[in-house]
């Protein structure tokens, strides 16, 4: 079974180094581990979670949520602090921007 990285969704090889999520399932791989800090990871693991939870729940758009999350992922390299709150807004606005059905 192939994993993905939570943050970029590439694939976690099984030699590569990866960090394990804390509260839930997922794995971060090397190169996010370059460039977040953990506690960076444990809340962008948990807003992006809850955004493919509300954005992913239809088939059909699983493609573009991860599109979405994966370039927040690459913006977010260089932001100094993660306000979470913001963040899941800029990813819901983005989402709805594209005519991505939600959840609730």
């Amino acid at each position: 079974m192939t994993e993905e990285c939570s943050l970029c969704f590439d694939v976690i090889n099984s030699n590569d180094e990866f960090y394990e999520i804390t509260w839930g399932i997922g794995r971060v791989c090397e190169i996010c581990l370059t460039f977040f800090n953990l506690e960076k990871i444990e809340k962008m693991v948990h807003v992006f979670s809850v955004a493919r939870g509300r954005f992913g729940f239809f088939e059909e758009q699983i493609p573009l949520i991860k599109d979405i999350l994966k370039d927040y992922a690459y913006k977010l390299r260089t932001e100094a602090l993660i306000d979470i709150n913001d963040l899941y807004n800029r990813i819901a606005t983005t989402a709805k921007k594209l005519g991505l059905k939600s959840l609730f």
